[in-house]
């Protein structure tokens, strides 16, 4: 509702903040989405309506639930040097006073996320030599040697880059940031449950071939 109501010019996912936003009454856009959010839930069948259901915060690298304990997971995981999730939720944190300032952005949201940015990376935190996690070296020997051969190409790349972006680190930590969240909810599944990632090609980037 907040983004929706508000003039403030913060590009949501995918949209650059180009265009001139009119500013609309809260109230009224609040009602909105409720009765687009009970229009949703009427279509639920009967036998569901009475689900529970329960907002947990927790890091599904180490979540706080015992093994084999869920019988489905879904999730979209963060993308790849798309965006800046810290910075992209601004709007709101500010609003709600989770964050007063830019430092706060970083401190309470940026190094609690997976590594998906740039604008997350520190390089005195990392040796990019050998980057990638032994979690992901047992699971994955042949693809954890090629992306260590990627990564050592970003780190060569750099220097001669513009901006001298940390894209190797990047790359590095957010396939070991995967790893853990994969492997962690394997073990929270059950025998024969599904996990179904939600994946798009929806960035705001012109590919070349």
């Amino acid at each position: 509702t907040l983004r929706a109501a508000s003039a403030a010019a913060t590009g949501w996912p995918y949209i650059a903040p180009t265009k001139h936003i009119q500013e609309k009454d809260g109230i009224d856009t609040f009602a909105k989405h409720i009765d687009l959010c009970l229009r949703d839930l009427s279509g639920t069948p009967e036998e569901f309506r009475g689900t529970p259901a329960e907002i947990v915060e927790a890091d599904c690298r180490r979540s706080p639930f015992g093994s084999e304990s869920f019988d489905f997971a879904f999730t979209s995981p963060p993308y790849l040097n798309n965006y800046d999730y810290g910075d992209r939720t601004r709007l709101e944190s500010y609003f709600t006073q989770f964050v007063k300032t830019w430092s706060d952005i970083t401190e309470k949201v940026r190094d609690h996320l997976i590594v998906s940015a740039t604008t997350q990376i520190s390089r005195t935190d990392y040796e990019t030599r050998d980057i990638l996690s032994d979690d992901l070296k047992q699971a994955e020997p042949k693809l954890a040697k090629e992306l260590q051969g990627k990564v050592d190409l970003l780190s060569q790349r750099r220097l001669v880059k513009g901006g001298k972006k940390s894209y190797d680190i990047m790359v590095g930590q957010y396939f070991n940031d995967m790893t853990l969240s994969i492997a962690d909810t394997f073990r929270l599944l059950k025998p024969r449950s599904k996990h179904v990632l939600i994946l798009g090609d929806s960035a705001p980037v012109r590919h070349s071939t």
